[in-house]
C-alpha cells in the first residue's frame, strides 16, 4: 500500500469511529466549529514542533548532546501527535462533506 492510500485508510477509520461516538452534525454550526477545534489542536502540535526547533539550535550552539537528545525526543513525540490530529481534522473535513451531501446541489441561502 502507498502512503496516500494508508493515510486515506487512517482518515477512514477514524471518520468511522468518531461517527460511532458522536452522530452526523446537525447543522453547518456545528460542523465548523468540531473542524476548527480540531484544526487548533494540530496548529498547537506543530506549534510544539517548530518551537522544538529553535531549541534545538540553542542546544547545538551549546553543544548539550543531552539536550539535543530531548529536544528531539520531544519533538518526534510531538511530531507524531500533531499527525493524529490531522488525521482528526481530515476525518472531520470528510464528516462535514458527508453532512453537506444530503442536500441537494440547487439548494442556495
Amino acid at each position: 500500500m502507498d502512503k496516500k492510500t494508508t493515510i486515506e485508510q487512517l482518515v477512514l477509520e477514524e471518520y468511522i469511529s468518531a461517527n460511532e461516538k458522536f452522530p452526523m452534525f446537525s447543522s453547518s454550526h456545528e460542523a465548523w466549529a468540531v473542524l476548527k477545534e480540531e484544526v487548533e489542536e494540530f496548529v498547537d502540535e506543530v506549534k510544539i514542533v517548530v518551537e522544538s526547533d529553535t531549541m534545538l539550535w540553542k542546544a547545538i550552539k551549546l553543544n548539550d548532546i543531552q539536550l539535543q537528545k530531548e529536544v528531539l525526543e520531544v519533538a518526534k513525540k510531538r511530531s507524531l501527535k500533531a499527525f493524529e490530529e490531522l488525521i482528526q481534522v481530515m476525518a472531520m473535513i470528510h464528516k462535514y462533506e458527508m453532512y453537506l451531501a444530503q442536500f441537494p446541489e440547487e439548494q442556495a441561502f
